[in-house]
Parts: C-alpha cells; structure tokens; sequence
C-alpha cells in the first residue's frame, strides 16, 4: 500500500505538471523535434547502422567513426568483438544482481529502490551516450556500482536504516 501510495503521488505530480504546463512543453526544441523529424533519418540512427553494418569488418575494433552515441556500440566500435561480448556478460550480470537486490525482502524499500533506480538511470545514459571516450568517470562509476550492488546481492541481514 505504501508503495503505490509513493507511485500514485509521482504519476499524480507528473500529470498535474503536464496539465499546467501542455503550451510550454509543445514548444520546446525536444518534442518539436520528435514531431517534426523521422526516426530513421536521425544522426544517431546512422550512427548505430554504421557501427553495426561494419562491426565484421573491424573485428578487433579500430572503426574510423566517431561516438556511436551508445555504450555497448561504442565497446564494438573502439575494442572490437571480444570485450564487447565480455561487457554484454557484465552487463547481465549487473542486471541480475540489481534484481537480487530487489527481490530481497529482508532490505528496507529504500535499500531496495536505490541501487535499483541508479543503475536504471546509469543503462538510460548508456543507451544515448559514448560513456568510453566521452564520460570516463562515469564508466569506473559504472564498474564501481556493479561491485557495490553485488556485494549488496549477497547481503542477508536487514538494513538497520529504515
């Protein structure tokens, strides 16, 4: 009940923003963006087609294209096939330790929710962004919190924070 009480407040103030605020939002760059331009002529989308139309011609990386605008692509883009398939592995792995961490009902919600919500945030920012060649620092925090979530996975006691 708490739970959907928290979820119900969040949808409630993101409806009565929108609500408010419809003319402001119609005239931004973004959804006028969204509007107006088709998908596949986007620069990011040419971007990812390049990356994966020539991934077999650059096994070993090397590929002469600047950020493909995606983490994953950018790991085949720069390191070639087999440390992009041992950063998918990681990334799987990450995947399930957060619901480990999720799943376990001897946390509180907010130990739960936490690592949930920013791991959640840092794979958004992935999928848009070159995390390898354009935010370093945010891929060691990447790694830093996959070693953190997991030794949270393995946790059994409860939280003393609540």
């Amino acid at each position: 009940m708490r739970i959907f009480s928290i979820f119900a407040l969040f949808f409630g103030a993101m409806g009565a923003a929108l609500y408010f605020n419809v003319g402001n939002i119609q005239q931004s760059t973004i959804i006028q963006r969204f509007l107006e331009s088709d998908l596949a002529s986007e620069s990011r989308i040419e971007l990812f087609m390049n990356v994966i139309n020539n991934c077999m011609n650059y096994p070993f990386g090397g590929m002469p294209y600047f950020y493909s605008h995606n983490t994953w692509l950018d790991f085949l883009r720069i390191s070639g096939w087999i440390p992009f398939v041992l950063f998918v592995c990681i990334t799987i792995i990450s995947i399930r330790h957060i619901v480990r961490i999720a799943k376990n009902k001897r946390l509180s919600l907010m130990d739960r929710i936490f690592p949930f919500s920013v791991m959640v945030a840092f794979f958004l920012e992935m999928f848009v962004e070159p995390i390898m060649d354009g935010a370093a620092i945010m891929y060691c925090l990447f790694y830093y919190l996959i070693a953190v979530n997991e030794n949270r996975s393995r946790m059994k006691k409860e939280s003393t924070v609540r």
